[in-house]
């Protein structure tokens, strides 16, 4: 499960929580089950980081590659322009 289904999922059990009376909005809720979304949460984080990461270092990979591309096509270009002055 994502961390945002699980913090949504917290979020709907805060919700739904009954309200005391008297207390200024205090609710009870189920801590077992609070906990269990919390260590979900914890142990899904290192994954999602990791994408992420992944499709960062992806893009810079990608933009890199592009760039690469763009130099040596000016390159090629400054080259031939070069080539056609000499003859002229």
């Amino acid at each position: 499960m994502r961390v945002e289904d699980l913090i949504n999922e917290l979020e709907d059990m805060m919700n739904d929580a009954k309200v005391l009376p008297l207390t200024g909005g205090k609710a009870v809720v189920d801590t077992e089950a609070v906990l269990d979304i919390l260590d979900d949460i914890q142990d899904a984080l290192p994954g999602e980081m990791k994408k992420a990461a992944n499709g960062y270092v992806t893009d810079l990979m990608k933009r890199a590659d592009e760039t690469l591309t763009d130099l040596t096509n000016e390159i090629r270009k400054t080259r031939q322009d070069i080539q056609a002055q000499k003859k002229d």
